[in-house]
């Protein structure tokens, strides 16, 4: 949520301050969405998708009983281009309950050249101390057997 508010003494036009309040945002109107912005988190995602990921444009695959569901959004204008590469987890099994969505941002401006590259994921429901351990223990079970680089 932004604010826009006066400052004491200051005249309209031009004088207004912007105020970001910080705000969780709400997925679906009743979730909410938390980053997890731990780089060994991102480099066990990095780890598992290139052990168990079946081809580079696969769409869905399984890992044991976690579903993953792989969109992918281009954007092209005359000046940039953005690719967001976005992978929704989840478990289908019993007794487990999260989702965690891991989006890679990818931008280019008119020469081609890459001008920000991002990966970034968000904790979007259930255990989040379940899902975590999943992805270390998942990404630590791929290390020991060579399936990973």
């Amino acid at each position: 949520m932004v604010a826009f508010t006066r400052r004491p003494g200051m005249t309209t036009g031009g004088d207004i301050e912007c105020q970001a309040k910080a705000v969780s945002f709400r997925a679906r109107g009743r979730r909410r969405m938390h980053r997890i912005d731990d780089r060994q988190f991102l480099h066990a995602w990095q780890r598992i998708r290139a052990g168990t990921q079946p081809d580079p444009e696969a769409m869905t695959w399984r890992i044991g009983d976690v579903m993953c569901r792989r969109h992918r959004h281009s954007l092209m204008g005359p000046d940039h281009r953005i690719v967001l590469d976005i992978c929704h987890l989840e478990p289908t099994g019993n007794g487990a309950n999260w989702q965690v969505m891991v989006t890679a941002e990818h931008w280019w401006d008119r020469s081609r050249t890459v001008i920000r590259s991002q990966l970034w994921a968000s904790h979007l429901s259930g255990s989040r101390e379940r899902a975590l351990a999943w992805f270390f223990d998942t990404a630590a079970t791929l290390d020991r057997r060579g399936a990973a680089p």
